[in-house]
């Protein structure tokens, strides 16, 4: 704005009375404001960008400790869902929730959605986030789950295109519900060679 009132200045002499006096003394014969501070009154200036950058973190930390502190379930179902992906962060962010009193309990395929949510007071396992699945078997899957219930492992693989190896990985996540994981998946891996 201080450029507009400079170059106005220029085109009509007239208007510069107008003016406060501390604008009409830093316009140049050019038209071009130019700032009346002297190099010594910034020399307290100089931290500001490093001051006004740790204000910002610190607000940043102190939200965060809010909402961890205030909203356990929410905020570590959001951390999950930000780094499902990652299953070395997924690991410790489940470790850090359990001081929380925050519970994750294994998906499950007929109750599970695409990311981590919330089911009775606890953080219940994205079928996305399972390693090996991905969200196209996800989507698949919870698109085939509206026409009702998988009651055994038969009737996925009937109604699911999937690999046996998308298989394993859902049996030793827990989402396929079993007494005994480690029986049912000899059992599968038994059957199918």
């Amino acid at each position: 704005q201080s450029w507009e009132i400079a170059l106005s200045l220029k085109k009509d002499k007239g208007s510069s009375q107008r003016l406060p006096m501390g604008i009409r003394d830093n316009v140049n014969d050019y038209g071009i404001v130019y700032s009346p501070i002297k190099y010594r009154e910034t020399e307290g200036i100089k931290d500001c960008f490093n001051k006004s950058h740790s204000f910002s973190y610190a607000v940043l930390c102190f939200q965060t400790a809010f909402l961890k502190q205030n909203y356990p379930l929410q905020f570590f179902k959001a951390l999950l869902n930000l780094n499902k992906d990652k299953a070395g962060m997924v690991n410790k962010y489940i470790l850090d929730g359990k001081s929380f009193n925050v519970e994750v309990i294994a998906p499950n395929i007929n109750k599970s959605v695409m990311n981590f949510s919330i089911y009775d007071n606890k953080i219940m396992f994205g079928l996305s986030a399972i390693s090996g699945i991905g969200e196209n078997l996800a989507n698949t899957i919870l698109e085939e789950r509206k026409y009702g219930k998988f009651v055994s492992i038969d009737n996925l693989t009937e109604r699911v295109s999937i690999t046996k190896a998308q298989i394993v990985s859902l049996i030793k996540a827990g989402a396929i519900p079993t007494k005994n994981k480690k029986k049912f998946l000899i059992k599968y891996l038994a059957s199918q060679y």
